[in-house]
């Protein structure tokens, strides 16, 4: 039995839950600043936060050797919403926060690279344990 991040559930709920994260930022990145919901104690840690959210469920969302193009997607989707930002009146565009998502974004696909892979590893040792005992019920592939 597939897991269920690797497996077609898994990856179709982490893909709704990405796409209603990306509706959640950009949503949050529009809105009058009084409006926020959720406020780290700086900009630039709210940025790398919800850009790092976005990063981990992205690599989640695409095959392994996709993530890094998951990190420059979700990166360009910051930048946008950075030039719609500056057509606000109460919003302004900040390259520092492009480099925050990028970082963010960076670091939760690495997070997230890196927890499939420990998950797999660890995964793979508990199969060959199984098969190494002898066989019999429970020993696939």
């Amino acid at each position: 039995m597939r897991g269920w991040i690797t497996g077609p559930r898994g990856q179709w709920g982490i893909r709704v839950l990405f796409a209603v994260a990306l509706l959640f930022v950009a949503w949050q990145s529009l809105v009058p600043a009084a409006q926020i919901l959720v406020q780290a104690p700086s900009d630039t840690m709210s940025h790398f936060a919800a850009y790092a959210i976005l990063g981990f469920l992205a690599a989640l969302s695409v095959p392994r050797w996709r993530w890094p193009l998951a990190v420059v997607v979700v990166t360009v989707f910051g930048s946008l919403l950075e030039v719609s930002q500056s057509h606000t009146q109460y919003r302004a565009f900040e390259f520092a926060d492009i480099a925050a998502d990028a970082v963010g974004a960076a670091v939760g696909a690495a997070l997230a690279v890196g927890l499939i892979a420990m998950w797999r590893r660890r995964k793979s040792t508990h199969s060959h344990g199984r098969t190494s005992t002898g066989g019999g019920a429970g020993t696939t592939q």
